[in-house]
């Protein structure tokens, strides 16, 4: 028997390997055996260790399989000589991955490797909010502003122009 392993970004529409994938991008496994023998393999299971992709990815599709713990299985079926079955699942990348260089990692024949984009995005800082004497300054003088309006405007019995202006500052 031969066994190989693909894998498609169907969100990028590329092959997962050749870029990272991003959070919430669908990758499509491709499970193949290859009956290279002279005979057929009778009751042959295809299963796939998914422990180190499970940690970062959602099962959406399992093609047929079940799952039995962390590995995917389908069911046993005969492989004639000279000939080859495929299987598929199809994961989604978490939205919230861990920080850091991260890749799913996983074989069957061949090992597919494809690494993960975290959402962190490197040399990106945070700036605060600007704070201090002057901003402080606008803020109480819009609030005395705002008291003497409304002070003036109870004094004088509700003015119609003093009472157009606070009603256009306060939407009521």
């Amino acid at each position: 028997m031969n066994y190989s392993k693909s894998a498609f970004n169907s969100t990028q529409n590329i092959n997962a390997t050749s870029a990272p994938a991003n959070p919430e991008d669908y990758i499509t496994y491709t499970l193949t055996a290859a009956n290279t023998g002279n005979s057929t393999a009778s009751g042959f299971v295809i299963s796939d260790d998914l422990s180190n992709v499970l940690p970062y990815a959602d099962m959406v599709d399992m093609g047929g399989g079940y799952m039995n713990g962390s590995v995917i299985v389908w069911p046993a079926q005969d492989i004639p000589a000279g000939a080859s079955v495929s299987k598929y699942f199809k994961v989604r990348v978490k939205y919230q991955l861990p920080a850091g260089n991260i890749s799913m990692i996983n074989s069957y024949g061949n090992t597919v490797t494809i690494k993960l984009n975290n959402g962190h995005v490197l040399g990106a800082s945070l700036v605060a909010p600007k704070t201090g004497a002057s901003e402080d300054a606008a803020a109480v003088t819009f609030a005395a502003s705002m008291t003497a309006a409304y002070a003036v405007w109870r004094r004088r019995g509700y003015s119609g122009a003093v009472k157009r202006w606070f009603m256009r500052l306060t939407g009521k």
